[in-house]
């Protein structure tokens, strides 16, 4: 549910960049190690696309006698998604509704409108605010390092398995970009496939999130 007066909002090219540039810098000050400037093949398996998607922009009138309140919930929902494979890994929403008082007489008036609009403008800012420092909160990212022990044709025998964290079908990454998916995992050592390798590299890494 998408309100028309929402919708005129966030039709201006500036307040949309003005909503990206805060939120930028809300997770570069929130995360400052974790933001990259470029995907590149060293980082591309482990890079995420965060990403604020507006669920409702809602507008309920409560008439009084010679007044009106204006309800404005809006729920945004910020998302890290997978950039090669487009998993969503992190989800989280927040809700935010700041009514208004006006005249019953004026609650179609341009000032009214004008009003609601800037209400919802302040409600997405602030909401991109909160969750991104939540996500500072909830978010926690691991790495899961693992050495390889052996190699038989195409095979690829890690050093660790599933009481480590490694598990069939996980996707592992090299510092050099190389890409191997797990298709057998054991208590102490997994075997894996190839995907996309270049050379012959010793160490993998799996990203782990509490999510």
């Amino acid at each position: 549910s998408i309100s028309c007066d929402f919708k005129q909002a966030v039709s201006n090219t500036a307040i949309r960049h003005q909503v990206s540039q805060i939120f930028l810098s809300q997770l570069k000050q929130r995360l400052p190690t974790q933001i990259v400037d470029a995907i590149s093949n060293q980082n591309k398996h482990r890079t995420y696309v965060a990403s604020l998607e507006v669920l409702r922009a809602s507008e309920y009138v409560v008439n009084k006698e010679s007044t009106a309140e204006i309800f404005l919930p809006v729920t945004v929902s910020l998302k890290l998604t997978n950039v090669l494979s487009g998993e969503v890994i992190y989800s989280d929403s927040a809700t935010l509704s700041q009514p208004i008082q006006v005249l019953a007489s004026d609650i179609n008036s341009a000032v009214t409108r004008q009003a609601v609009q800037q209400k919802f403008q302040i409600s997405l800012i602030t909401l991109g605010q909160q969750l991104a420092r939540d996500l500072q909160k909830n978010f926690k990212v691991s790495e899961i390092e693992t050495k390889v022990i052996d190699r038989w044709k195409s095979y690829i025998v890690l050093d660790k398995g599933f009481k480590q964290g490694i598990a069939q079908d996980d996707e592992l990454s090299s510092a050099q970009g190389d890409l191997i998916r797990v298709v057998h995992a054991d208590s102490d050592y997994a075997v894996a496939l190839p995907v996309l390798v270049n050379g012959r590299p010793d160490h993998f890494t799996k990203v782990s999130t509490n999510t």
